[in-house]
């Protein structure tokens, strides 16, 4: 399987985005992974506030930021990098993690909560994964 290709400075992300939760986040990275025949655009975010150990943030509480985030920051990344010309992305990924962890690497201690989409038509449709 071919490696994630890192488009950090590509994507042109706002590094402090604000969400609905008001929780503060940090763009940990951007990545453009392949998965077969499908490109998936990864949009990972550093969210203390997820974090087991003093949790003021729960799930239900972040999933409306990841909504927001894979609908705008997901849909400007595309834009920025210039990946509508390059054959778009299949899936957008938002992905929240109490502490920088590297992709796929196992720590069962970071907390993570993902949503995936199919961007369609502008619009990000949750998909259950």
């Amino acid at each position: 399987m071919q490696e994630a290709a890192d488009i950090t400075p590509r994507a042109g992300l706002d590094p402090r985005p604000q969400v609905p939760s008001g929780q503060a986040l940090t763009l940990l990275d951007v990545l453009l992974e392949p998965h077969g025949d499908e490109r998936w655009l990864i949009l990972r975010y550093v969210a203390p506030a997820i974090a087991r150990d003093n949790r003021s943030v729960d799930f239900a509480i972040a999933e409306p930021d990841m909504d927001q985030l894979c609908g705008t920051a997901g849909f400007e990344a595309i834009e920025n990098a210039g990946l509508d010309e390059q054959g778009g992305v299949n899936q957008i990924l938002v992905s929240l993690l109490d502490r920088p962890l590297k992709r796929g690497a196992p720590d069962p201690s970071v907390t993570q909560f993902n949503n995936a989409y199919r961007p369609v038509d502008g619009r990000c449709i949750w998909e259950a994964f």
